[in-house]
């Protein structure tokens, strides 16, 4: 969830200053390894039964329900790791805060998320900027938002409906989704030492 919270962010950082941004990651069971797959299986396959699902790896049901993903009791929740590590990926410090949630999906990411540039930026300013970048692909204008499903197996970041937020000067509303392939941990690593070490991927 990371890189996918933080190459949009890059990207969008590139061209405009981002003052704030606020993102509610809709997370799979994947999320949880294999295992988690295969308990959100065995949940729809016991409730079409009218059988009590197993709560092994998600303490509760996730089939036809969604999860607060901070439920765990770490001393750090995940969704302030993801805030950190979106953060130093985009090089942006500060004004990040991310929620996650389980949704019951198999595969695949969704997050909504909500920038605020420091000048007015244009929506034509913000499409400019996700389609810079290699790792980002826009939805063509008068075409169905991309979901979890349309995007599997593809190795972009997928952006569409783009809104201005009419009540905030310089606020943006975007959808994004992505296939766990198109945020390898790998490409996160390499992100993080290229914003560190002062490197543009574009260049």
């Amino acid at each position: 969830p990371s890189i996918l919270l933080g190459s949009v962010l890059a990207a969008l950082a590139r061209s405009i200053e981002v003052r704030e941004a606020r993102a509610t990651i809709v997370a799979p069971a994947s999320d949880k390894g294999e295992e988690g797959i295969k308990e959100l299986h065995q949940q729809v396959t016991s409730i079409l039964n009218f059988q009590s699902p197993p709560a092994d790896v998600f303490a509760e049901q996730l089939a036809f329900n969604l999860l607060n993903n901070d439920g765990d009791g770490s001393s750090e929740l995940p969704s302030e790791i993801i805030a950190r590590e979106s953060s130093e990926i985009a090089g942006i410090q500060g004004g990040v805060s991310v929620m996650s949630v389980l949704a019951p999906i198999f595969h695949g990411y969704g997050l909504t998320l909500w920038v605020r540039s420091a000048d007015d930026a244009t929506t034509d300013q913000i499409s400019k900027a996700i389609r810079a970048s290699s790792a980002l692909r826009l939805a063509r204008s008068g075409t169905k938002a991309p979901s979890p499903v349309s995007v599997a197996e593809s190795d972009k970041i997928h952006v569409g409906g783009i809104r201005r937020d009419e009540s905030t000067p310089g606020g943006f509303w975007l959808w994004v989704v992505a296939d766990e392939m198109a945020i390898d941990p790998a490409a996160k690593v390499v992100a993080v030492v290229e914003t560190l070490l002062g490197i543009n991927p574009q260049h």
